[in-house]
């Protein structure tokens, strides 16, 4: 087990400032502002390009070291490293080589000849993998690298990031138990960026309310069952965007529909299943906006309406179905009265 404590190796630390990294990152052009589109889809007005640090060398170096510290400072218990491929591959080669800790390279394909292993190296059941990342928006390739290395006999309990956007990982990933430690906030990163005059008050703005707009996953206090339905859906996000109905339209044979917020295919053969449904439109204070029957089945062409805490939580939980199925039926036969005239 490799325990890493703040008194450990502090004479091979570099004094790092953070806010020096930050103009570095944005001299080399790691940190883009414009129209740019996230692995999930999302169109985002900042991006952060981590990729071009293999040309950097000494800059690579100096974000490993800043990595290593925070595993210092955390005191995190692990046996092996994973970076998550592929731009903090490089990172998590540098840290453990410099301070000789044992390695894991998972693989996003398995070979098809040899051993066909996913996850390369030497481990043991049940040895706890640390994982390393450059940036976090939602979390997500992160908990794929988990997955993989947990479908190994691997245990993840934490992970260290360079960037966090602040857009729901640290949540989600909190809520499949591991632990996230970010170095960089994005909110960091614009106040330092702002400061040094390199952005304008207007941009700086923009991105911030794009940050809070825009949180991938919003955790509520609803029963297990509907709490797992959602930490389900996570995975689901990323068929709402062109590249993935393209994707589902080719698998048709296996994809029978889509959980979204409206119709996004004319193929007859998908099911549209739109959630966030009440009798009542409007919100609540966690941040839940809810959509009627009409709305949702009528004006914007779904299927099926997905009701939680409409039922759940009302008095007369039969009585409240009974509600919604009469509601969902209108506004679903209005619908088709339309198309036929």
């Amino acid at each position: 087990m490799c325990t890493r404590s703040p008194e450990l190796n502090t004479d091979k630390m570099e004094n790092i400032s953070i806010d020096s990294l930050i103009l570095k990152l944005h001299d080399v052009n790691a940190v883009k502002f414009g129209e740019y589109k996230l692995k999930s889809g999302m169109l985002t007005p900042i991006y952060i390009d981590l990729r071009v640090l293999v040309s950097y060398p000494a800059l690579m170096n100096q974000v490993s070291s800043l990595i290593y510290q925070r595993v210092q400072e955390e005191g995190l218990q692990f046996d092996s490293v994973c970076g998550v491929p592929y731009t903090a591959l490089p990172l998590a080669t540098i840290i453990c080589s410099r301070h000789e800790l044992p390695m894991l390279i998972r693989r996003k394909e398995a070979k098809d000849y040899g051993t066909k292993r996913l996850v390369e190296g030497s481990f043991q059941e049940g040895d706890i993998c640390l994982i390393i990342e450059d940036t976090v928006t939602s979390g997500s390739s992160i908990l794929e690298t988990a997955e993989v290395l947990n479908k190994g006999g691997l245990k993840v309990t934490d992970a260290v990031v360079l960037m966090d956007r602040e857009q729901g990982g640290v949540d989600m990933l909190a809520s499949q138990g591991i632990k996230l430690h970010p170095i960089i906030s994005m909110f960091k990163l614009l106040n330092v960026l702002l400061a040094a005059e390199r952005i304008d008050a207007q941009t700086a703005q923009n991105v911030r309310t794009f940050i809070q707009d825009n949180n991938t996953f919003r955790y509520s206090r609803t029963p297990n069952f509907w709490r797992a339905c959602m930490r389900a859906c996570v995975s689901v996000y990323v068929c709402y965007r062109s590249l993935q109905l393209k994707m589902a339209e080719e698998q048709s044979d296996f994809v029978i529909g889509f959980i979204c917020g409206s119709k996004i295919t004319q193929r007859p053969e998908f099911i549209h299943m739109t959630p966030g449904v009440q009798i009542q439109a409007g919100g609540d204070g966690l941040g839940q906006q809810y959509s009627t029957p009409e709305e949702v089945l009528y004006n914007k062409g779904s299927d099926v309406i997905i009701v939680g805490r409409g039922i759940l939580e009302a008095p007369d939980r039969l009585k409240a179905v009974e509600s919604y199925r009469k509601s969902g039926w209108e506004a679903y036969t209005k619908r088709l009265g339309q198309s036929g005239q």
